[in-house]
């Protein structure tokens, strides 16, 4: 069987194999995958750090926080490089951020009426609104904590 897939770190760092598991995948690889002879090395991935700042507009009629709620975890779990990407089976190895692709996500959310805006940061720098951004083959990503601001609200 394949090796396991390591479980996310305390305080909501991304999953990194121990030495001993990638000797594993490494070993497994070998007897299933590699021609003879060949000598199959495995490292973990690089992971690139995603922001994502959304305005929102909300349903005024459905509970402000909660709906704040589900919208950051509909980001974040998009974003997973274990559950998340399109299908939900994992975000795909330099899988392009893509602008379209978040805004759907945040529309699905019940309460969530229009997406005014959505930027994203990748590694700390700020990438234009409205814009996809490519990753480097054999990357993923590690979504931080969203930033949704609540719009077009009246007091």
């Amino acid at each position: 069987s394949a090796p396991p897939v390591p479980p996310g770190g305390d305080l909501g760092e991304p999953p990194v194999p121990t030495a001993a598991t990638l000797r594993a995948v490494a070993d497994f690889l070998s007897r299933r995958a590699a021609p003879a002879g060949v000598t199959v090395v495995a490292a973990p991935a690089p992971y690139r750090r995603v922001g994502v700042e959304s305005w929102v507009t909300l349903d005024p009629d459905l509970d402000r926080a909660a709906v704040l709620a589900r919208a950051g975890d509909a980001v974040r779990g998009y974003l997973d490089p274990l559950r998340g990407g399109e299908d939900g089976a994992g975000w795909p190895f330099g899988g392009a951020l893509r602008h379209t692709a978040l805004v759907r996500r945040l529309l699905a959310v019940d309460g969530v009426l229009a997406v005014t805006r959505l930027s994203l940061t990748v590694d700390g720098v700020r990438h234009p609104p409205c814009t996809d951004h490519a990753l480097p083959p054999h990357t993923l990503v590690w979504p931080e904590r969203p930033l949704l601001i609540p719009v077009g609200e009246q007091p």
